[in-house]
């Protein structure tokens, strides 16, 4: 992949700039962009609120794709889209102090949510789809 120099640093604008050939070196080819998305609950959600969370931000998400897949074909057609991960975090993952594992009710929900995203990237026609974390190691975002 090569590399654009003097990109703009916010969303849209910089995925517009990365995709326009001419701010690569010719001869250098684009041949994939990649990109991630975790749904994450705030801090007082519960689990009775986590799955419109999840899947409200699952949708803007893919309103997101939407727009990078339309700046993609018209810049740069031939490039490839890999989203390779998608996945659900919860907000003490970081916190070494909570041993508390997430509720059973959880992993329906995050493998729910990761069919959802999985059709409907399907649909958007998307090169590569990957879940993040399919077996995780422990210590390292548990949920």
């Amino acid at each position: 992949m090569g590399m654009a120099l003097g990109a703009p640093s916010n969303g849209l604008d910089f995925i517009e700039y990365f995709l326009d050939p001419s701010h690569h070196r010719p001869g250098i080819p684009l041949d994939y962009i990649s990109y991630h998305f975790y749904a994450v609950p705030t801090a007082r959600q519960t689990i009775a609120d986590w799955q419109s969370t999840f899947f409200q931000q699952a949708d803007e998400f893919l309103n997101t794709v939407r727009s990078i897949e339309t700046i993609r074909k018209r810049l740069a057609p031939q490039t490839k889209t890999d989203i390779d991960e998608l996945g659900t975090i919860l907000r003490t993952d970081n916190t070494p102090a909570d041993t508390v594992p997430p509720p059973p009710a959880y992993w329906n929900l995050s493998g729910a949510l990761y069919a959802y995203l999985y059709l409907q990237l399907a649909r958007l026609q998307i090169d590569v789809i990957g879940e993040s974390q399919l077996v995780g190691f422990p210590r390292s975002f548990p949920a």
